[in-house]
């Protein structure tokens, strides 16, 4: 019997008993014994019986990428207390939220909020970024692992995205008739949402405002049983209320930035990858936390890289951009004196690239 604190400061205990013919394992509301598993606070969840062992984690057949990511594994370099002291309760060193773990060594952190790290959660952490040219995209598929899909109440995708282009593929997830598609659509954010037979569709796109300037946006998705919340740079928002009956959401196949055909997603309303850039894409579903762009970037084995991506973004043009969002799109120069001098000006200094869109080499002359 081990005792730690898992949240909220309290005490929860992990009790492990074997016998040559029994293991019951009990733990924070789980409860396991001679190799069938019950959840009680999730009856949904069934159970299962293991020829070998008991699995610990939740989520069977094991796959221990995921399961790592939900179930916070106990330190092996240092031995859990074996005394009836609490170093915690002397002195929690634990900031931004870190979860303190009682040691004979000593009080140990676990850093439960992925933008700090360090030994005490003392540091920022660099963001997880990337950069996808419309050929690249990050996904995993547990059916092709054997895993089974993730079944949640409630999820919430975040994500930071940066680009030029209009149309593309942010992020999916789904499995089966059940899926969440969000997306850049003519240069508002799009997304759409289907719960078995139950379906909603948001797009989010102000007056006067587009999101394909080469700004950083912020989008959050947050859905708790048929309630819907799509959120924009903490500004605009919608929300909406998904029909039908069923209320949980099966996940088992995730993309971002892109797929190999995005047009035959469920939900699809763009038939392109996205072109830009992607910061600190977070995917929730109950207790289940990724931060998938860091999977990537450390090369864990639940994430496939399509492509070649560079898990670092460029730097933003000094000036503000110009879109063109038509091929009808044009500039005009109106000079009240001078005008056929001007023209001539202009037509020496602009000069056509591969995409037929003119860049001036040197600034106007402004009269």
């Amino acid at each position: 019997t081990v005792t730690g604190r898992p949240s909220g400061g309290r005490e929860a205990t992990l009790t492990v008993t074997a016998s040559p013919s029994a293991l019951a394992i009990a733990f924070g509301g789980l409860a396991w014994y001679g190799g069938h598993r019950w959840r009680s606070n999730h009856p949904a969840a069934g159970h299962r019986r293991s020829a070998r062992n008991a699995q610990f984690g939740g989520i069977y057949p094991p796959n221990y990428d995921l399961v790592h990511q939900c179930l916070r594994t106990l330190p092996s370099d240092k031995q859990l207390r074996s005394n009836v002291t609490d170093a915690c309760e002397r002195h929690d060193p634990c900031q931004h939220g870190g979860i303190c773990i009682s040691t004979d060594s000593g009080p140990i952190c676990e850093c439960r909020n992925l933008e700090y790290e360090g030994t005490y959660c003392e540091r920022d952490k660099a963001p997880s970024e990337a950069t996808f040219r419309g050929t690249e995209f990050l996904s995993y598929d547990l059916g092709q692992t054997g895993g089974e899909p993730i079944v949640s109440a409630q999820d919430a995708i975040t994500l930071y995205f940066r680009t030029r282009q209009p149309n593309g593929l942010l992020f999916y997830t789904g499995h089966g008739t059940d899926y969440l598609n969000l997306a850049l659509r003519d240069g508002g954010v799009s997304l759409t949402m289907g719960l078995s037979n139950g379906k909603q569709e948001m797009h989010i796109k102000p007056s006067r405002v587009r999101f394909d300037d080469h700004q950083w946006h912020k989008v959050t998705v947050h859905r708790r049983i048929q309630e819907l919340v799509a959120v924009v740079d903490d500004v605009y928002t919608d929300h909406s209320h998904i029909a039908g009956k069923f209320t949980m959401l099966s996940s088992s196949r995730v993309y971002v930035g892109g797929a190999v055909n995005p047009r035959a997603l469920l939900g699809a309303r763009v038939h392109n990858n996205f072109v830009g850039c992607l910061r600190k894409v977070e995917f929730s579903a109950d207790t289940l936390r990724l931060n998938l762009i860091d999977l990537a970037r450390t090369g864990s084995k639940l994430i496939q890289v399509a492509g070649r991506v560079d898990y670092t973004c460029p730097p933003g043009d000094p000036q503000d951009p110009v879109t063109f969002t038509t091929r009808e799109s044009y500039l005009v120069s109106v000079c009240a004196e001078g005008m056929q001098s001007s023209k001539a000006e202009w037509r020496k200094g602009w000069r056509k690239t591969n995409s037929d869109l003119p860049h001036r080499t040197r600034k106007p002359r402004r009269q």
